[in-house]
C-alpha cells in the first residue's frame, strides 16, 4: 500500500492494516454468534459469501472510497464466513448424506 498505489505513508498504511486485521478478528467473533444465536448458520454463511463478492468488485475499482469499502465487506464477509462455514460442514456431517463423503474429502485435501 505504499509508495505508487494509493501514495500512503508507512505509518497510514499500517494503521489502514492493523484496523483491518482487528475488525476481522471481532467480526469473525461476532459473526458465529449471529450464525449460532440469530440469524442461522446456513444464511450467514450466504450473507458472508455475497459480501465478499461485493468486496472483490469494491476492491476492482481504483479509488480509495472502494478501497476501504472493500476492506470493510472483507472484514464484515469473513466473519460470516469463517465461523459459519465449519457449523454448516458439521451439520452436513451429521445427516450422513451422499454429499457429507464429497464435502469430508474437500475439506481433507484443502
Amino acid at each position: 500500500m505504499t509508495g505508487r498505489g494509493m501514495s500512503l505513508g508507512r505509518e497510514e498504511a499500517l494503521n489502514v492494516y492493523g484496523l483491518f486485521i482487528v475488525a476481522s478478528i471481532f467480526m469473525i467473533i461476532l459473526g458465529g454468534v449471529l450464525g449460532d444465536l440469530l440469524i442461522g448458520n446456513n444464511k450467514a454463511f450466504k450473507i458472508g459469501v455475497g459480501l465478499q463478492c461485493i468486496a472483490a468488485l469494491c476492491l476492482l475499482v481504483p479509488l480509495p472510497v472502494f478501497f476501504y469499502l472493500g476492506l470493510g465487506f472483507t472484514a464484515v464477509g469473513a466473519g460470516l464466513f469463517c465461523p459459519n462455514l465449519y457449523a454448516v460442514h458439521a451439520n452436513e456431517f451429521f445427516k450422513r448424506t451422499g454429499a457429507t463423503v464429497v464435502t469430508n474429502l474437500f475439506f481433507q485435501y484443502n
